[in-house]
């Protein structure tokens, strides 16, 4: 009987040990999720930012697409079109400017 008792005690103490670490774990898993969710947060913030970016290119394509420059006012502004849009898209600049290369 006495043997039983002591099992009894050594298998509830097991027990015990083994709830202790199952919450210890619990928590460091809750820990992991939310620096998951925090960075999934700052990934979609990221791609919500650059889809904008590209969105604003495609309607200064459309516009430019639309002006009524004449060719030869149209090809001296598109010189500066690869470095607008590259800077643009880089965050160096906030808008789309094209310069002229004789101003």
């Amino acid at each position: 009987m006495e043997f039983l008792v002591k099992t009894q005690k050594d298998l509830s103490e097991a027990t015990n040990q083994n709830i202790l670490k199952i919450k210890a774990d619990s928590q460091v898993l809750e820990q992991k999720n939310e620096e998951i969710k925090s960075e999934l947060e700052k990934m979609s913030e990221l791609r919500t930012k650059e889809k904008s970016k590209i969105d604003k290119v495609i309607t200064f394509c459309e516009l430019l697409g639309g002006c009524s420059f004449s060719k030869d006012e149209l090809l001296d502004k598109l010189g500066s079109f690869p470095s607008a849009i590259s800077s643009f898209l880089k965050g160096a600049s906030d808008s789309i400017v094209l310069k002229s290369r004789y101003a």
